[in-house]
């Protein structure tokens, strides 16, 4: 079995019981026929072990992609201004084709202004994913300019 639990932000988290082999069958599915993911590829998702998301990017293996994992604040606080910099020099560095986060990440990063298109060499990125609620209209836009 495979056991993940809900965020718990409607109330007591709840135990969510899959088939294993199921769950990696649909990332498979996911991965290979909507995500474009190909052996070579490099994929990273800002997230920790208790995400699902963290699930879903390490079934990236059985497709042939390395995970890249980042263990740190995604934006860094000084006293005058925000440096959001982080993941975006490691996708960087890291070649990554796949680069998962939040609306709530992307708001902040359109927000302070940042462009990391023209502030870092990502073009090995071929796909920027999303999860965890909606990314509104504007978001999508900021991502596309």
């Amino acid at each position: 079995a495979y056991v993940l639990y809900t965020s718990g932000t409607t109330g007591a988290p709840k135990a969510i019981v899959h088939r294993a082999g199921g769950v990696l069958l649909q990332h498979l599915k996911e991965h290979l026929l909507h995500g474009d993911v190909r052996p070579g590829d490099v994929m990273s998702w800002y997230t920790n072990t208790a995400w699902m998301m963290y699930h879903w990017l390490i079934s990236g293996l059985a497709c042939g992609a390395s995970v890249v994992l980042y263990d740190g604040a995604p934006i860094l606080k000084s006293a005058d201004r925000l440096d959001p910099s982080p993941l975006w020099k490691m996708a960087e560095r890291a070649r990554v084709t796949h680069f998962g986060t939040s609306p709530k990440y992307l708001a902040t990063l359109a927000a302070e202004g940042y462009a990391p298109g023209r502030l870092h060499d990502l073009s090995s990125l071929r796909s920027l994913l999303s999860a965890g609620a909606p990314v509104s209209p504007g978001q999508f836009d900021w991502v596309y300019d």
